[in-house]
């Protein structure tokens, strides 16, 4: 890339875990992508890096007119996908890891803070140096992570043609009238990121030529997807419908799926 007075600079993609290089390479080489005007270098922890705004055009995937997929993201699976008429389903994700990841790295930032508060002379910015360098690791891992999940429970509605992708709209989850976080959601939101996980799937299905809606959260994962009345969801994440006349009739089923389904089939749509 020539700058000014002909200064040249070369292009480092580094780990490139969100494929950075070949979108370059179709806007320079292929045309496949165009690149737009809006470019501008930034400096920054004494780095300069290239902030440029593609416009990727919309691919064209066969589908089934009315196959809707719902997409339940929770804490046990990050995410349960499931169609609403039809067999397909599928598990994504491992929830056990993930959380014991990240309490890895919540373990580690308390060591840090204990050696700070341990720490004399020297200024707050040597002190935090650590901490903050370890913050950065974790935000580099949950994106990636996001970014694999997202790109998985694309491929799949790809592969099983859905038309439209359902989700739960979650804003202002575990949180009262005045705005606070509940305490019994404090440790679940402490850790959230599936809120990015969404944003994820939202502009890869954009791209895919897939259309993304929100519902109504209200009793997904609490009501029957065979029958549609309400039940109970066990504390071991297992929902057991208590209709007597529903085949499903005290029968434990996974509760994920069950929500999956109902977000699929969901009607309430959040405009």
């Amino acid at each position: 890339m020539t700058w000014f007075e002909e200064t040249r600079f070369k292009l480092n993609f580094g780990k490139d875990r969100s494929n950075n290089r070949d979108i370059i390479d179709n806007c320079l080489n292929t045309n496949k992508y165009k690149l737009c005007t809006a470019a501008k270098i930034q400096l920054k922890n004494k780095k300069l890096f290239l902030l440029v705004t593609v416009d990727i055009p919309e691919t064209k995937n066969k589908i089934i007119k009315g196959k809707v997929m719902g997409v339940d993201l929770g804490v046990v699976h990050p995410a349960y996908v499931a169609v609403n008429d039809g067999p397909e389903r599928s598990l994504i994700g491992d929830g056990d890891a993930f959380q014991k990841q990240r309490d890895v790295f919540r373990r580690r930032f308390r060591e840090l803070q204990r050696c700070q508060l341990t720490q004399g002379g020297h200024g707050r910015k040597h002190k935090t140096k650590a901490t903050e360098n370890l913050r950065g690791k974790e935000r580099n891992w949950v994106q990636t992570e996001n970014h694999r999940i997202s790109r998985e429970i694309i491929n799949l509605a790809i592969r099983w043609r859905v038309e439209t992708i359902q989700m739960e709209n979650l804003k202002g989850f575990g949180k009262d009238s005045d705005g606070e976080v509940e305490t019994k959601h404090q440790r679940l939101l402490g850790r959230w990121s599936y809120f990015e996980l969404q944003k994820d799937i939202e502009y890869k299905a954009v791209m895919a030529g897939i259309k993304v809606v929100y519902v109504n959260p209200a009793y997904t994962s609490q009501t029957c997807h065979v029958c549609g009345k309400r039940g109970d969801r066990t504390e071991r994440d297992t929902f057991i419908c208590t209709n007597t006349g529903c085949d499903c009739y005290g029968k434990p089923q996974d509760a994920d799926m069950n929500a999956a389904i109902n977000i699929a089939r969901s009607k309430d749509i959040i405009k």
